[in-house]
Order: C-alpha cells, then structure tokens, then sequence
C-alpha cells in the first residue's frame, strides 16, 4: 500500500483531479466582486486586442497580454472562462512543484508531499476567481524553476532558451523582480561560458530573454515616446511614500479607505491619465524627494520599520482579497502558513548539509537569492502578503524534503530501538 501511493501513476492524476475541483469549489463558495485593480488588467487586455501594440503608463502588459489571450479564445468578459482556466493552472502549477523537487532531491517521497501539500494548498487558489496577476505570476516562476533545475541538470539548451524567456516575462506581472531575473541572466551567461555553448545557442539565449521586454519598449515607445522595458511610471516612489505612510501591517484591501495621505492617492489618479512625460517624470520626483526627506529625518525608525516589512511579507491572515473571513479562518490561515515556512527554512538548512551536486547547488542557492530578494525588495513597499506568493513553490518544496527528511529521521529511531 504505502509504495501504491508513492507511485505517481496513482498519485498524480488522483491529487491533479482533486485539485482542479477543490479550487473550483473553493472560489464557487466565495465569489469576489470584480472592482479595483481588476478592471484595469481588463481595460489593458481591451486596449491590446484594439490596437495590437499597446502600453499602459503605471502597469507592465504581461498579465494584461495574457487575459487578452483568454478573450480572443473565449470572449472578452467571460468570467467563467477565465476563472476555470486560472483553476487549472493553479492545479498544474503542483505537477511543476513535483517534477523540480523529483529532479532536485533525486527522490520520489519529497516530490510526493510537496506535490500534495500544493495541491491543497489554498493560498494562490484563493485567487483563482479573480482577474488579478496572482496565479499566472506563480505559474510562471514554477515553470522557471523547473526548466532552471533542468538545464543545469541536463546541459540541454532547450531548457534554457525556455526558462529565459519565463525569466523575461516574471516581470512585466511583477516588477519588484526585475533587478533579480536581469542579475540571474547575467550569471546564468557567466556559466555558459564555461559550458562551451555555441555562439547561436547563445543568441537564442539572449533573444529569448529580452522577447518579453521588446513589446513593453515598443508600447511605451509608441504611445508614451518613452523608452522603459517595463511600465514608464515606475512605482518605486509610490511605493516608498506609501510604505511610510503605512510603517504596520497592511489591512486587507476592503478596510483600507483613508489609510493613504491624500498625495498617494492624488498621486496615483494622476498616473491614469496620459499626461506628458515631463509631468509624470516630476511627479515621480516629487514622490521620490518626499520618501527620501521622510527616511532622512529618523534613519534608524526607517531601518526598523524596512526590517518589519521583510518579515510582513511572509504573513498570511486572510485569503481571500475582496472579502473579510471569520476570525476563526484567519487563525487558521495564519498558523498553516507558519508552519509552512518553518518547514521549508527546515528544509533549506538540511538540504544545506547534505552532499550537493553541482545542479543541486544551482538550485539551492537560486532559491535561497529569490527569497531574500523577495524580503528585500519589498521593504520599499507597502508589503502586501500577497506580494510573497510568487516564490511559494519554493517553500512547498523544501517543505516536503523537510517532511520527508523528519518521516526517514523517526523512522531509523525507531528501527534502532
């Protein structure tokens, strides 16, 4: 029995099944208002479908490019449609969590609990129901962890002209990992060099990378004569006015009237409307030199406060982001997701003593770089909890090595009694 459910023949389509309809039941049971940011992805998808070549000034096209895929297939404005697609590539995200700890730890036992714990997991399922970049963005650094981990596995470059181009597009839905994934590439070239890739390897390496930036310049190029590979109002001084505004934690979205000062909120109804560039470059300066004046006058409170928000981030008290929970979820919510990075530090810290090959060692300091850079990244910003879900394949998976590991540990206790 217990090597039936190792097998993956049974457990992967059994747990793939099961979570295509536990996230279906999930967003069903608690259907969330289509309002705030959701009608701008859906205003950017309109304005790609019209124009071909479009740009807005404040948001990268990446998931905006994606919904105008969805509804040139299916409609535009079919929430069904939409809806149960992000529900299957929530569920397909733990078949990639599985695959990459298989390939990483070289055992089928870790796979298996990561591959589970995703699969039931409701953290990015939560946002299966709403048009919001949650899902595509963890469906997309899954699958580049995993075509990552196989490269330096395999040598072959089809993995790497793939994971590129998903290194690419990560950002333009999540701008806070530009500097990362643009580093990772310079590294990633640095390794080539001694792998002896040819020079038109090479180029597709390269070609594949700077793809998903080229519609973004031309966008901004055409419509805003600016030439930025993401968003041409960058939200770093936003973010950094904001975040001083706010020094605690985040309230969930629906409690959050009148918790900005009237600048941010000024600031970012501006930014919606297609002023010149001389006039969002000022604005954005303005913001910036307020945000600089503000850490200036008490550097020490501003560390502090920068320190808080690295481990904010990593807090879950709610899951879903349009609609207030019961006390009793909240706790619930918050103490699984506890657990869940005390087993996957865990994880980290034993994989660390263990015999690394060089794939291996790849992947674990990969991982290791994306989670600090998450934290770091994010003390410049408000440090919404939903900003971490992005690197959570991570922590599933070394949260079944770390399962697995303590499953093995009692196990030769108990044969040594």
């Amino acid at each position: 029995m217990n090597q039936t459910i190792r097998n993956p023949r049974f457990i992967t389509p059994l747990f793939l099944t099961f979570g295509i309809i536990y996230r279906a039941i999930l967003i069903y049971f608690n259907p969330q208002p289509y309002i705030a940011d959701q009608t701008r992805y859906h205003d950017i998808a309109i304005g790609i479908l019209r124009n071909g070549i479009f740009a807005d000034s404040t948001r990268p096209y990446g998931y905006a490019m994606i919904v105008a895929i969805w509804y040139k297939l299916f409609g535009v404005g079919n929430f069904l449609a939409w809806k149960l697609i992000q529900v299957v590539l929530d569920a397909l995200i733990a078949l990639f969590v599985y695959w990459t700890a298989k390939d990483v730890f070289g055992k089928k036992l870790p796979a298996v609990i990561a591959f589970i714990l995703y699969s039931c997991s409701p953290f990015v399922a939560a946002y299966a129901g709403v048009l919001l970049t949650e899902v595509s963005a963890v469906f997309c650094m899954a699958l580049f962890l995993l075509l990552w981990q196989r490269f330096f596995q395999t040598k072959k470059i089809l993995y790497l002209i793939s994971g590129a181009f998903f290194m690419g597009y990560l950002p333009e839905m999540r701008p806070a990992y530009f500097f990362f994934m643009v580093g990772l590439f310079v590294v990633a070239l640095f390794l080539l060099r001694k792998m002896g890739i040819k020079w038109h390897q090479w180029i597709l390496v390269v070609v594949a990378f700077i793809l998903p930036f080229s519609y973004a310049i031309a966008g901004n190029y055409l419509f805003f004569h600016r030439i930025s590979p993401l968003a041409v109002d960058g939200g770093f001084s936003r973010q950094l006015v904001a975040s001083e505004a706010l020094e605690g934690r985040v309230p969930h979205p629906i409690l959050r009237a009148g918790i900005f000062p009237e600048p941010i909120g000024q600031m970012e109804w501006d930014l919606r409307f297609p002023y010149n560039a001389e006039y969002r470059t000022n604005l954005a300066k303005v913001a910036l030199k307020k945000g600089i004046d503000i850490a200036m006058k008490d550097p020490w409170h501003f560390l502090r406060v920068r320190l808080n928000k690295a481990w904010y981030v990593w807090e879950k008290h709610f899951l879903f982001v349009y609609s207030e929970e019961p006390r009793i979820v909240e706790v619930a919510v918050y103490t699984v997701n506890t657990l869940l990075l005390v087993f996957a530090v865990a994880g980290i810290i034993v994989f660390c003593t263990k015999p690394l090959q060089p794939h291996q060692r790849i992947f674990l300091l990969t991982c290791i770089a994306l989670l600090l850079y998450t934290s770091a990244a994010h003390t410049i910003s408000i440090a919404e909890e939903r900003y971490s879900l992005p690197v959570y394949p991570i922590l599933f998976i070394f949260a079944g090595y770390a399962i697995a590991s303590l499953k093995d540990r009692i196990k030769r206790s108990i044969n040594h009694e």
